[in-house]
């Protein structure tokens, strides 16, 4: 009503909190260069055949499609490692559905270490055990639709000094098993599934812990209309915690060292560049020198120059407020593609389209647009405007009578939630894909949990896959379990609820 009665004069948004992060995510990843991103699913598992990871000492390399494994006194890779002494090493990377805080679970009675998002130092460390625990526990935060870099190491042999060689016969094999489990935000703990996982490794991934306000929803979707004291604090303690991650990594993103004769002028290049992507168009030199050149001359030396620059750059209007140019070029179109398709900044493929004006060719724009929709990135803002349409972004605390469906707990929710974001995936990821097969259908995926609670006959350990339910007239999406639970009673439906999601909605 305030904006009917006073409309702005200029309209501008700001960067939404999925933008911000995504943003912010790529900004900094710009300056790496990993390795390049697989499609395949699961993880490089390498075994060898005692406590040491010597290339010479493994036996085995194999694709593995997650890690859970309960060999009891067994070999893992019987007639070439004793039971009694191995260790496995499992490497790659692991996408997050969403942003947030996950925890990693890692159950075993024997020695493990992981690593995520950091490969210097891991979240959990149980390598050398002192007692009977066999869980441990650690935290990493995650950006949606990234790859973060994964590993974990695993050994089962005597704590202490090995002595094992000494004895004429072998040790007797005591009982091993090994899980990694996590806790997704607002979920319960669930064993980490094939498909978040993959083969190919990752550079980290900069994850912003800035705790910003809601966006605002009141129109049906999120938008970046309202800048409050709160969302500008958080803006800024978000350029103070990359500013302060970038220092820690500014000898690698600019190639120069403290020694250096040039050190001032490769963290100027350095900085023009942080600066050129963020703004998401080339720096014109009355801009170069407001964010970067006056720093520099007024800092006592070159690194808190740079420190500067970094947090004037990250605090801009021009960061923040995507549209605050006004100028429709190229680097403009590219702009607005990344925000739209990615929540992010353009990557160099856009960037250099934009500066040589083919990304203004219809041919061009849909090559690139087809390309950005493979992208994960993409993926995870469908899954999540999926999640806005169906009203199910908000279902931690759902809970079904006990009286009325014995049996199903927040597991079974879990499995349901995981099943409507399969069912959207394999939807999006079909060459073919019609809109209207969204409401066709009689077939749910289920896991073996679920296929057991719902009566379909799958064994217990089966992962996600389509199962025909004949005759409970599921129709699509829209009689998915996962969304007729959310838009009902706890224990019998609701109309009413229903109607509303209906009318509001679809």
């Amino acid at each position: 009503a305030r904006e009917r009665t006073r409309p702005p004069r200029v309209e501008l948004a700001r960067l939404t909190i999925p933008q911000y992060r995504q943003s912010l995510a790529d900004l900094i990843g710009s300056f790496r260069f990993g390795p390049k991103q697989e499609a395949t699913e699961g993880l490089k598992g390498e075994y060898y055949k005692n406590r040491r990871f010597n290339n010479n000492d493994r036996v085995l390399e194999r694709t593995d499609p997650g890690i859970s494994l309960a060999l009891g006194t067994e070999s893992p890779v019987p007639g070439k490692v004793e039971p009694h002494e191995f260790s496995i090493r499992w490497t790659g990377s692991i996408v997050a559905p969403e942003s947030g805080e996950y925890e990693f679970i890692v159950r075993t009675e024997h020695a493990a270490r992981l690593w995520v998002n950091d490969p210097e130092t891991p979240i959990i460390d149980a390598w050398v055990k002192s007692g009977s625990d066999t869980e441990y526990k650690g935290v990493a935060r995650l950006v949606a639709g990234r790859a973060h870099p994964l590993k974990l190491e695993y050994s089962k042999a005597k704590q202490g000094v090995n002595d094992a060689n000494k004895m004429k016969t072998p040790p007797p094999s005591a009982p091993s098993s090994i899980h990694l489990l996590w806790r997704r935000p607002d979920m319960p703990p669930r064993v980490v599934a094939t498909r978040a996982l993959r083969v190919s490794g990752a550079s980290p991934v900069f994850a912003s812990s800035a705790a910003f306000p809601p966006d605002d929803a009141s129109m049906g979707w999120e938008r970046g209309s309202a800048v409050s004291k709160a969302w500008d604090q958080a803006a800024t303690d978000g350029a103070l915690e990359a500013a302060a991650y970038l220092m820690t990594k500014i000898d690698d993103f600019s190639k120069s060292k403290a020694a250096d004769g040039d050190r001032a002028e490769k963290l100027k290049a350095f900085c023009a560049t942080l600066a050129a992507r963020a703004f998401r168009r080339p720096l014109a030199s009355e801009t170069r020198a407001l964010y970067i050149d006056r720093h520099f001359s007024a800092a006592p030396d070159p690194e808190t120059g740079a420190r500067r620059a970094v947090l004037a750059i990250l605090k801009s209007p021009r960061f923040l407020y995507p549209e605050l140019e006004g100028q429709a070029d190229g680097h403009a179109v590219a702009a607005h593609l990344a925000l739209t398709l990615w929540d992010s900044i353009p990557d160099q493929v856009l960037t250099d389209l934009a500066a040589s004006g083919k990304i203004r060719q219809p041919d061009m724009l849909e090559r690139e647009t087809r390309r950005m929709l493979a992208d994960p990135r993409a993926g995870a803002k469908i899954a999540r405007f999926f999640q806005h349409w169906l009203r199910t972004d908000h279902a931690a605390d759902i809970g079904k009578d006990q009286g009325r469906f014995p049996g199903f707990t927040r597991d079974h929710l879990a499995s349901l939630r995981e099943s409507l974001e399969w069912k959207i995936d394999q939807f999006w990821k079909t060459e073919a894909t019609d809109y209207r097969k969204l409401f066709e259908g009689d077939t749910v995926p289920l896991d073996g949990k679920l296929a057991k609670f719902y009566g379909a006959n799958l064994p217990a350990d089966a992962p996600m896959q389509d199962v025909q339910l004949a005759g409970q007239g599921r129709s699509g999406l829209l009689t998915h379990p996962f969304v007729m639970a959310v838009h009902a009673y706890g224990a019998e439906t609701s109309p009413i609820h229903r109607g509303v999601f209906v009318a509001r909605s679809l």
